[in-house]
């Protein structure tokens, strides 16, 4: 019989194949229930595999005014929302999934990097401690807490935390090269050039990081020649 639920179940085993077909399979589901939360949400999730982001707000807002409580239905608005470019009211949507699941590490990560893409970076200092508090070795979330001291010009502690990062990645690059662009800005040349080098034994031949070396090369012909003249 086709009922709303019959349509519903159709629609999602077209979803992993054929999306237009799926929403044509939503929309009769929809037709016999407009208040049929989970139609909208499978719906909005075929519009934006579609690139039809626009199209895809109408049917999750929705979903989330239908069932407030349901945590996945604001995740798909946060993935759409910061899609389109809308962060803050990504960040909004985030906020909502965590007050109805906290305890999904992957999800806080997402809220801090929402909070990075905003320029909130204080706030998301305080969220990157958070879940290094929960889980001290995640890479990400330690790369991304020593970036945004640098933000905040804390190059000292920026500093420390590439180190953090160097001791459990110590093949890593760009972890020598980011600690060294901290040492260039308190005027830690040597220590600069030192992390430099060491980036550029594992990346030989990086044009970015040969041409800061060349940089801090010439910085201290520069600072040898004034103490001459000195």
């Amino acid at each position: 019989s086709n009922t709303s639920k019959s349509f519903y179940q159709e629609a999602v085993k077209f979803m992993f194949g054929n999306h237009e077909k799926a929403i044509e399979s939503m929309n009769k589901a929809l037709a016999l229930d407009p208040n049929f939360a989970e139609a909208h949400h499978v719906k909005s999730v075929c519009l934006r595999s579609l690139k039809r982001v626009e199209e895809a707000l109408v049917p999750i807002n929705k979903a989330c005014d239908l069932k407030p409580d349901m945590y996945v239905f604001h995740l798909e608005k946060f993935i759409l929302l910061k899609s389109m470019g809308k962060d803050q009211e990504a960040l909004e949507s985030m906020n909502k999934v965590l007050s109805l699941k906290d305890d999904d590490l992957d999800f806080y990560y997402e809220k801090l990097e929402a909070l990075c893409d905003v320029e909130k970076y204080e706030e998301a200092l305080e969220c990157a401690n958070s879940i290094i508090s929960k889980d001290s070795g995640r890479i990400d979330t330690l790369k991304k807490k020593a970036e945004i001291l640098q933000e905040l010009g804390k190059h000292n502690e920026a500093v420390e935390s590439f180190q953090v990062i160097i001791d459990l990645e110590p093949k890593n690059s760009e972890n020598y090269y980011k600690q060294g662009l901290s040492f260039q800005s308190l005027g830690k040349n040597i220590e600069a050039l030192k992390s430099i080098k060491k980036a550029l034994e594992f990346s030989s031949g990086n044009l970015v990081y040969t041409s800061r070396l060349n940089q801090l090369l010439s910085l201290e012909e520069k600072a040898k020649e004034k103490i001459q003249d000195d």
